[in-house]
């Protein structure tokens, strides 16, 4: 068994790497190191954008992946069909956030709102993110 420390536990959702098959196994400085049973690059890129890192991809068999997530995550959850929207959702929070930021420094209530700049935000990631969902 690899000896994950719960850090790098916490950088990959447990639903994340239970659907895509991936354990985080080392981070160095913004690179964060994975073990998968498959390459695969959608799961690479849903990777980067959630964690926000570079991501090295080790390539592990599938009894192995399936064993230490078990045992880093613990017991098995079900991933439900919507987790793709969900994943899309935080991509687009972290989008809206991350904008704000650069703009202003200041995140205000009535910026975080704006239905016009939310829609376009959106519209652009869907474009964006329409090969992987």
């Amino acid at each position: 068994m690899l000896l994950i420390s719960n850090n790098l536990l916490s950088i990959i959702p447990e639903k994340m790497a239970r659907k895509y098959k991936v354990i985080p196994i080392e981070l160095r400085g913004d690179t964060l190191v994975v073990g998968g049973s498959k390459y695969d690059l959608y799961t690479l890129q849903d990777l980067n954008i959630i964690t926000r890192k570079r991501i090295e991809f080790k390539l592990y068999p599938e009894d192995q992946i399936i064993k230490e997530i078990e045992y880093a995550y613990g017991n098995n959850i079900e991933v439900d069909e919507d987790y793709a929207y969900k994943i899309f959702e935080t991509i687009l929070e972290r989008a809206i956030f991350e904008n704000d930021i650069l703009k202003s420094k200041e995140i205000t209530l009535d910026m975080y709102n704006s239905r016009s700049r939310y829609m376009r935000l959106k519209e652009s990631i869907s474009r964006l993110l329409s090969p992987i969902l």
